[in-house]
């Protein structure tokens, strides 16, 4: 994978394969009823903090943390979704 422009397409492809996945985690939280959604937060937020601790740990490129810290800022203001949406 030498060239380029493949590089950039095989990003791209990662990229959209994200999106997908993250519309799927929103659409299944909206989906719990909301004594489900508050155990999927606290479980939410234990496994998000070992995670970062992980990628710190393994010496993970800074690109790596930016996109993580985005990602789980985006998948927290789920928090402040109404419940009769």
């Amino acid at each position: 994978m030498d060239d380029p422009g493949r590089i950039v397409e095989f990003i791209n492809e990662q990229k959209g394969e994200l999106v997908a996945l993250t519309c799927f985690v929103t659409a299944l939280f909206r989906a719990l009823p909301l004594d489900l959604r508050e155990d999927a937060l606290g479980e939410f937020d234990t496994e998000r903090e070992a995670v970062r601790v992980d990628l710190l740990n393994s010496g993970a490129s800074d690109e790596v943390l930016r996109g993580y810290d985005r990602k789980i800022g985006a998948l927290n203001r789920m928090r402040f979704l109404r419940p009769d949406i």
